[in-house]
């Protein structure tokens, strides 16, 4: 089954996480470059990610000729103001990148 599109060092380019602490203040991480599984997910959240998840975790891996690489999971949300049911809207599109190696 072919359902995520790999990205070979789609960060060549500084990227940041940041995470809210305590009152105000960030703590900054840096996301290394990396080769990317990412996969699209549609839907009434969260279920629909939830589900992706667990296909990606239980179908996906286990078949593919990737592994999971040291680095961060990203999930990215579409802006919920763009969808009329915002985050419930059945269009709603969120995507979860994997860093990932071959076998």
């Amino acid at each position: 089954m072919n359902w995520a599109k790999i990205i070979e060092d789609a960060v060549t380019y500084d990227d940041y996480v940041a995470k809210q602490t305590e009152a105000g203040k960030l703590d900054v991480h840096e996301i290394r470059e990396h080769t990317w599984a990412i996969f699209p997910c549609c839907g009434a959240m969260p279920l629909p990610l939830q589900e992706l998840n667990r296909r990606i975790f239980s179908e996906w891996l286990p078949s593919s000729s990737y592994e999971i690489a040291e680095g961060y999971n990203i999930e990215y949300y579409s802006n919920p103001a763009d969808f009329e049911k915002e985050m419930q809207d059945p269009a709603y599109y969120a995507e979860v990148w994997i860093p990932i190696k071959e076998k």
